[in-house]
């Protein structure tokens, strides 16, 4: 890596063997996996009533399908560590169930979505739609496109598109 990964980055990594406990499956040296980093060495991590914390405060997750539905004690990331979760929360087998993933666990950063082709474009440029409009609506639009965002969120020009 030519930098450690930052908080909201989506990163590429060999899982850990506890991934594969987690699963009751066997350890298949090839499996990579994609997820988003939630926390970094020294961060602190709870989910309590459906929401993330991070540091003791509230975490804003645009890209999560859902309110996470199960619950975890604080947790302390240690030092060479990052902690992940995948962006369907209530399915996901990540840190919330198998802990913290070492960094030479990671093979990279995800910069762009390829498939499907409908959601084809640049990840970070998701991110900054969202900061430069505020318009959750259109940024749950792009991510989810069978979804149509409220009335009251949809940018000037935005029209519903043929199904």
């Amino acid at each position: 890596l030519y930098a450690l990964p930052k908080r909201g980055e989506l990163v590429v990594f060999r899982p850990p063997a506890a991934y594969f406990a987690a699963k009751g499956a066997e350890e298949r040296p090839g499996t990579r996996l994609i997820k988003r980093v939630i926390a970094v060495g020294g961060d602190t991590v709870e989910v309590r009533a459906g929401v993330l914390y991070l540091n003791g405060a509230p975490r804003y997750e645009p890209y999560a399908l859902e309110a996470p539905t199960y619950s975890l004690p604080l947790t302390t990331v240690p030092a060479g560590a990052i902690f992940v979760l995948g962006d369907n929360r209530n399915v996901s087998v990540d840190s919330h169930v198998w802990g913290s993933l070492p960094i030479e666990n990671i093979i990279g950063k995800a910069f762009y979505v390829l498939y499907p082709v409908d959601r084809q474009g640049f990840v970070d440029q998701f991110m900054q739609d969202l900061k430069l409009t505020g318009d959750t609506g259109a940024f749950i639009e792009r991510l989810v496109p069978d979804i149509d965002p409220p009335p009251t969120s949809r940018p000037a020009g935005w029209s519903n598109r043929p199904r």
